[in-house]
């Protein structure tokens, strides 16, 4: 059987929809609004160009034509001995050339994006998370790195030239062994793969290799937009980033080595300067809640919360964390103050700087001179739903409570009540929103006017996705001339999230806690009503895709530290 070679190139601009983080069985795939470049039909999953001309079997049907065609889910391609066809996949903005001899699959199932058995293919991706790939007797979970199969009936080959592969050898079942780059690993039937050694390449397949990864757009190797960051106006205000080193977590000189080198590549490329010093986790929780220190450099991030708490900083107590680099078999993260934009720019920074680029390996080997332990860096190598990348934020936003001074089109008035409005609405910036009361003394907050003596307001839940009820409230006094301070309606709360792991977040009610001086706003559910998780603060909105800060739901019972996710969706009034 002819060997089966493809290239896989993580892109990492377009967002994906694939499968998330597992050691076992494959999951199904989470999917998320994604931008792809793909040209294809609404009901379709991709397209085929013909380059050559090739006999080329569809389904078990040869086609004759060079016209270009649509792809199906479950489509099966085939190639004979000669010429050659591109295809794109809208899922994961997938882009191949497939070879003669190719025999391929696409998005066979829940599981796969692509199933490859034979013959030869380069692609690229830009998943921006973990998905899963099938080539031969061997199952691939990979994050966005560059690498080729080489797939025969009697052994699969895996070669990563940037970033990382967990490779499982007999069908999935055997222990996985995760493929670095500049590394191969070679996995036969009923066997699991063998301990990489170094990568071997012919000419042209290195000189393929560099090709795809100096077209990869690298959207974290640039300086990050403040928007309404506070500390990375702060660190773009005082043209230094101030990093604070937990003394035990880099009790071996070369974590703090390490952590000055590919730091010193961040702030250069930030276009601020570096300042690193000692502090315990005590001293950086004051420093990180002033804003006198922007980074702790520590294993424990979780003690930073516990110990601003014991400092009594009340609010401001609290941090968020980025995975960073293990050393002497523990996982050091970057603790933030609570902050998404400053999170979720060092996030982004560091999974470019892994996964599309060889910063990270080149800071790494100069110091341990050793291959980076990607396995064991989280989802920082194998990034999960919640972290993906080049997904496109879709904002919702006009509501239309009132059109030409009637009632919106589709709306249902489902009582009407008397009562006064006062104050401007705390649900949404709007010019046209207010807080009202009725005679009963209940607070309908937002209503809109546009309506003379009347003014409309939702009854549905917020996180209702396309409310229908509304009260009509009659007004006893009219309506007061405000000025509005923010004519943005994005400024204001959301009243829905959609996050890129599928969760529905709703704003909280009653009295908001905080954390790290952020305000708790949502709380996040599965379809099942179960609570999975809080949101702090307001969205950063740099970027693709919108990040937020998240907690888990017993952040008030345990120490914890912040993580960030992705917004696939966002609604305000």
């Amino acid at each position: 059987m002819k060997a089966v070679s493809f290239a896989l190139a993580g892109l990492a601009a377009a967002g994906v929809a694939l499968a998330a983080h597992q050691s076992t069985a494959a999951p199904r795939r989470a999917h998320v609004v994604a931008s792809s470049s793909c040209a294809a039909g609404e009901k379709t999953i991709g397209s085929v160009k013909v380059v050559g001309f090739p006999k080329l079997w569809l389904n078990g049907k040869q086609r004759k034509s060079k016209k270009s065609f649509s792809l199906h889910a479950k489509d099966r391609l085939r190639m004979a001995n000669r010429g050659e066809v591109d295809f794109c996949l809208k899922e994961g903005g997938t882009f191949c050339r497939a070879f003669p001899g190719a025999k391929l699959r696409v998005v066979p199932n829940d599981q796969l994006l692509l199933n490859v058995r034979a013959g030869a293919a380069q692609c690229s991706t830009s998943e921006g998370y973990t998905k899963n790939i099938a080539a031969g007797h061997a199952r691939l979970r990979v994050g966005d790195p560059v690498f080729g199969v080489s797939v025969t009936k009697n052994r699969t080959a895996v070669k990563v030239f940037l970033g990382a592969v967990e490779v499982r050898g007999n069908d999935g079942q055997a222990s996985p062994v995760v493929v670095s780059a500049g590394t191969q690993t070679l996995a036969r039937p009923g066997a699991a793969a063998v301990h990489p050694v170094a990568l071997r390449l012919l000419p042209a397949r290195k000189a393929n290799f560099q090709k795809l990864a100096v077209q990869l757009p690298k959207p974290g190797l640039t300086k990050p937009v403040a928007d309404a960051s506070d500390a990375l106006t702060a660190i773009f205000a005082r043209d230094t980033l101030v990093v604070d080193l937990d003394k035990d977590a880099v009790a071996d000189s070369r974590t703090q080595r390490f952590t000055e080198s590919l730091l010193g590549k961040l702030a250069k490329t930030w276009g601020v300067a570096l300042k690193t010093r000692f502090a315990s986790s005590a001293e950086a929780a004051a420093e990180l809640a002033k804003g006198s220190a922007d980074l702790f450099v520590t294993a424990h991030p979780e003690e930073v919360t516990a110990a601003g708490v014991r400092l009594r900083l009340g609010d401001a107590a609290g941090v968020a964390a980025v995975p960073f680099m293990v050393s002497d078999k523990a996982l050091v993260q970057l603790a933030t103050r609570s902050d998404a934009g400053l999170a979720t720019a060092l996030r982004r920074y560091l999974a470019a700087a892994v996964l599309q680029s060889g910063v990270y390996a080149t800071s790494y080997v100069g110091v341990f001179r050793t291959k980076p332990l990607y396995g064991r860096l989280g989802d920082l190598a194998f990034p999960t739903a919640a972290h993906a990348t080049g997904v496109s934020t879709v904002v919702h936003q006009g509501f239309k409570a009132v059109v030409k001074g009637r009632l919106g089109p589709g709306l249902t008035v489902s009582s009407t009540v008397k009562g006064t409005c006062t104050t401007p609405s705390s649900a949404t910036s709007r010019s046209d929103a207010w807080s009202c009361t009725d005679t009963t003394q209940r607070t309908w907050d937002p209503c809109f006017s546009g309506i003379q003596d009347v003014v409309v307001c939702p009854s549905d839940p917020p996180a209702t996705e396309h409310p229908v009820d509304v009260v009509k409230l009659l007004l006893t006094k009219p309506l007061q001339s405000i000025p509005r301070v923010r004519p943005d309606p994005t400024a204001g709360p959301a009243r829905r999230i959609l996050a890129t792991d599928r969760t529905i977040c709703e704003p909280t009610t009653g009295t908001k806690p905080s954390f790290g001086s952020r305000s708790i706003n949502d709380v996040c559910r599965k379809a099942d009503g179960t609570k999975v998780a809080f949101l702090a603060g307001q969205p950063y909105a740099a970027g693709a895709p919108w990040a937020i800060l998240s907690l888990p739901p017993d952040w008030q019972k345990n120490a914890t530290a912040a993580d960030t996710v992705g917004i696939a969706a966002i609604w305000f009034w």
